[in-house]
């Protein structure tokens, strides 16, 4: 983790535009075609929930607007962010499970597998609110939704964006799955969200050429 030089840095005036609004954040949905990864995984065996969770936290740390954070004493930027995501246990209950992003897909996967085990049967709302160095990641499979919004502290100081996903959904030749993306605008752009998708939707497309490796 790095803290930001402010005299120097890039966005120092969109950031302060926008840290003085009461909701800094903007929030973009956008569907995205998982007809080539629904099958590869179903081909392997995989697990559709963890595959996509990988190639996402793969897209967030890649760009740099979406590892950065505001703290009280200035803006870091984190070299790593982990995803936290939620979980459904019984009595339609949801918890948070964490785990640390991985480039390597198995080890990410399994990293995954054991976060669920490890909250599945003691599901609660607990979570820590301060790791900044987080993303958050919700999942909606019985919606295919055409807008989100988080539930979230009016407080300048959450700037950590927040990702929802919903239930896919035929259109002609795709498979189509609502994806929304949620950032502190004085942190992130539109052309930083495009980057996400184009970079997601690249990944979704050709699965194979990533993990067959």
């Amino acid at each position: 983790m790095k803290y930001i030089d402010m005299e120097t840095w890039k966005r120092r005036k969109q950031y302060e535009m926008f840290k003085e609004m009461e909701l800094p954040h903007f929030n973009i949905c956008s569907n995205v075609d998982v007809r080539e990864l629904k099958s590869y995984c179903r081909e392997r065996k995989l697990s559709f929930f963890k595959t996509v969770l990988y190639f996402i936290s793969r897209v967030v740390n890649e760009i740099p607007e979406l590892r950065t954070r505001i703290r009280e004493n200035g803006i870091v930027e984190h070299p790593v962010v982990n995803p936290s995501f939620t979980v459904l246990g019984e009595d339609e209950l949801f918890g948070f499970a964490r785990t640390k992003h991985k480039e390597d897909f198995v080890e990410f996967y399994e990293g995954v597998e054991k976060a669920i085990e490890g909250v599945k049967d003691n599901v609660t709302p607990d979570f820590d609110a301060d790791m900044d160095s987080d993303f958050y990641l919700t999942t909606l499979p019985w919606v295919s939704f055409t807008s989100i919004q988080h539930p979230m502290h009016i407080v300048k100081g959450d700037s950590v964006p927040r990702i929802a996903m919903g239930k896919y959904f035929e259109e002609g030749e795709k498979l189509l799955m609502p994806v929304a993306l949620q950032a502190h605008h004085g942190l992130a752009d539109g052309v930083h969200a495009g980057k996400f998708y184009m970079r997601l939707d690249e990944y979704l497309r050709t699965p194979g050429e990533f993990l067959d490796r």
